[in-house]
This record gives structure tokens, C-alpha cells and sequence, in this order.
């Protein structure tokens, strides 16, 4: 079954994503590259828990009169479920291209990467003018995550949680 698993999943990525014939949309704006950077800017497919990495997309605007982009991406595992998901709508960051064609790329940083260790896989969604312009049904890219210095005391953290939080600590006798 892990054979399996890992098989379907790891032949599910494009290289070229303007190539990919499993999607649905106008077409408007399409997912064209994607990749991770660490913070020094280095391009990485292992995230360390508690670095902070940035999601580069490399987005095709086809239209010019696309005046909203809404762009959301989402991390599954490799039974397909859901670990994580955001759109640049729900911070109410808004992406607004100027009459433009051509190329845009689009990032978002995670600060301090909450996830447990273990290999993810992330898809995108895009709307353009609050319509589907762009919802591959391949993963646009998969990357492992290893332990790191999450809270920072210096070591790596073994915890078997599938999400990592950081408290803000106070305490006093009364």
C-alpha cells in the first residue's frame, strides 16, 4: 500500500505546469512554475519544522483585463488529506494586476513551519475577477519535512504532533 501511495502521488507532478491537461477554469491566469525558498533565499524540497520558507509561484496572466487574483494553495499528505489551507483572499491581501499580460509571480512566506515531519504535497487554485481560472488536478509540487529547531531553544524538537504551536509562557505566584 505505501508503495502505492507514494507511486500515485509522486507521478501526479509536473515539471511544466502550463502543460498540464488535468484542470478546469477560464484559463485567465494559469499556475506556469512553482518551487520553495528558505530565507536566505536558496531554492529547497526539505523543510526544516520552525524555518521560515516562501511558496513561489510563477502565475501566467493570458488576459489583461484580470483585475483580482485570488491565489490559494493547499498541502495534502500522502493519503490526499488535508494539512493545510490558504488563499490570499482569506488574509484579505488582495493581488491586483495593472492591465497587464505576461508572467507575475506571486510568494507567500510561512513564518516558523508548524508542520510535523513527513513528505507533503501541494496543489493550487486560482480566480481571476472571482471566477476558476486556474484548478489543476496535479500536484504542483511535494517536499519533505525533517526536524528542526521549531522553538528555537537551540536542538531539534521530537514531537508527534501533526501541528507545532508556540505559546507565550507567564507565570507568577498569587
Amino acid at each position: 500500500i505505501n508503495r502505492y501511495l507514494t507511486s500515485n502521488f509522486d507521478e501526479d507532478i509536473e515539471s511544466d505546469l502550463e502543460a498540464i491537461v488535468k484542470r478546469s477554469g477560464t484559463g485567465r491566469v494559469l499556475f506556469s512554475a512553482f518551487h520553495i525558498e528558505n530565507s536566505a533565499g536558496d531554492r529547497i524540497s526539505t523543510v526544516l519544522t520552525g524555518e521560515d520558507i516562501t511558496f513561489v509561484f510563477r502565475m501566467l496572466v493570458k488576459d489583461p483585463t484580470v483585475k483580482d487574483i485570488n491565489l490559494g494553495w493547499s498541502l495534502h499528505n500522502r493519503l490526499g488529506n488535508y494539512q493545510a489551507h490558504l488563499f490570499n483572499g482569506f488574509q484579505g491581501y488582495r493581488i491586483v494586476n495593472e492591465g497587464q499580460s505576461g508572467y507575475m509571480q506571486v510568494r507567500c512566506t510561512i513564518r516558523d513551519f508548524p508542520l510535523a515531519p513527513g513528505r507533503l504535497y501541494l496543489k493550487g487554485h486560482v480566480f481571476a475577477d472571482g471566477l476558476e481560472a486556474d484548478w489543476p488536478r496535479v500536484n504542483l509540487g511535494v517536499f519533505d519535512i525533517e526536524e528542526g529547531d521549531f522553538f528555537g531553544t537551540g536542538k531539534k524538537t521530537i514531537c508527534k504532533a501533526p501541528f507545532w504551536m508556540k505559546g507565550e509562557w507567564s507565570y507568577g505566584m498569587q
